[in-house]
C-alpha cells in the first residue's frame, strides 16, 4: 500500500510535465543529427560549386588574352580614341597587339596561292612576234617541258608559213614605181580559220585540254592585235602601201583593211609607220635578191 500509495501521491501534472519534456528532448536530438547528416552533403557541393567556379574564371581570363592583327590596331586605336603603340586595355578584354603597324609583305615567299579565274587577268605574254619562242611567264603557268616548247613552236612557225606561201600565191601588184609600191591581198576567211583550228589541234596534242584551252585563249588575244605576222587569218583584205623618199631614208608603211574585194570592199581601218626596213609580216610578198654568181 505504501509504494501505491506513494506513486499515486504524485501529482499528475508533474507526471504529464516530465513526459513531455522527455519527448521534446528525444525529439530535438533526432532533429540535430537529421540536420548535421543533411549539411554533409550540402557542403561537399558548397566545395564544389567553388572550385568550378575558381577554374571557369580561369579559362575565361585565359580565352580573352587574344592576339590582335596589325590590320585590326587602326579599327582599335577608333575604340580607345588612343593612336599610341602602347600596349592598352580595350573593350571586350581585347589587347592592342605590339606587333608593328609595318609589313614585309611579301617577304621571301616564292609562291603565291592564286584563284584560277584571275589567271587570264594577268599579264602573261605568249610569244615573241617575231621568232614565235613561247614566252617564259607561259612557260612557267603552263610548266611547259622543254619538248613540249619545242613541238609548239615548231608547229606554230609551220602553220604560219602556210599564210604566207598563200598570200604570196595570191597577192595583187596595184603599183611598182621607184617611190611607191602598193599591193593588195585578197581575204582569205576560210583558209585562216582552218589554219587557226590547226593551231588549236596542235596546242591540244601537246599540252592536253585545260592547258591547250588557256594557251588558245591568249593566243587568240595576241593573234587578234599585235600578233600581225598571222594576217589577222585572212579575216579581212589588206592594201598594203610602200613609200621610199631619198632625203629621209627610210619606209613609209600604210596598211588598209577592207571587207570583200578591193573594189567593193568597206574600208574598216588603217595604220602606218616609218621603218627602216619592210616589216616582218610583209617581207615574204618579195622574192629574194640574187647576185650575179648565184643567176648563173
Amino acid at each position: 500500500h505504501y509504494t501505491i500509495s506513494c506513486s499515486l501521491s504524485i501529482p499528475s501534472s508533474t507526471v504529464i510535465l516530465n513526459s513531455i519534456q522527455t519527448m521534446a528532448f528525444t525529439k530535438t536530438k533526432t532533429a540535430i543529427v537529421v540536420t548535421a547528416l543533411a549539411a554533409i552533403p550540402i557542403g561537399l557541393q558548397w566545395n564544389e560549386n567553388h572550385v568550378l567556379k575558381q577554374r571557369l574564371l580561369e579559362l575565361s581570363a585565359n580565352q580573352t588574352r587574344i592576339h590582335v592583327e596589325p590590320n585590326l590596331t587602326s579599327t582599335m586605336d577608333g575604340m580607345t580614341g588612343d593612336a599610341s603603340g602602347s600596349n592598352q586595355t580595350v573593350p571586350n578584354g581585347l589587347r592592342r597587339s605590339k606587333a608593328p603597324k609595318a609589313s614585309n609583305w611579301p617577304g621571301d615567299r616564292a609562291t603565291f596561292a592564286l584563284p584560277r579565274e584571275l589567271l587570264n587577268s594577268l599579264n602573261i605574254g605568249v610569244m615573241d612576234e617575231s621568232t614565235l619562242a613561247i614566252d617564259d611567264k607561259m612557260k612557267t603557268v603552263l610548266e611547259l617541258t622543254s619538248e613540249e616548247t619545242q613541238q609548239l613552236e615548231e608547229g606554230i612557225r609551220a602553220l604560219r608559213q602556210q599564210i604566207w606561201d598563200h598570200e604570196r600565191s595570191h597577192v595583187e601588184e596595184l603599183e611598182v614605181s621607184e617611190n611607191r609600191q602598193a599591193y593588195f591581198i585578197p581575204a582569205f576567211p576560210e583558209v585562216g580559220q582552218e589554219i587557226k583550228e590547226g593551231i588549236g589541234r596542235l596546242a591540244k596534242d601537246t599540252l592536253g585540254d585545260e592547258r591547250a584551252a588557256f594557251f588558245m585563249h591568249r593566243f587568240s588575244i595576241l593573234a587578234d592585235g599585235r600578233l600581225r605576222t598571222f594576217g589577222r587569218f585572212g579575216e579581212y583584205g589588206r592594201q598594203i602601201e610602200f613609200t621610199y623618199r631619198d632625203d629621209q631614208d627610210r619606209i613609209g608603211v600604210k596598211v588598209s583593211h577592207y571587207d570583200g574585194p578591193l573594189e567593193e570592199g568597206k574600208h574598216r581601218m588603217q595604220r602606218g609607220a616609218s621603218v627602216d626596213e619592210v616589216p616582218q609580216e610583209f617581207r615574204h610578198l618579195f622574192r629574194e635578191e640574187v647576185s650575179p654568181a648565184q643567176d648563173r
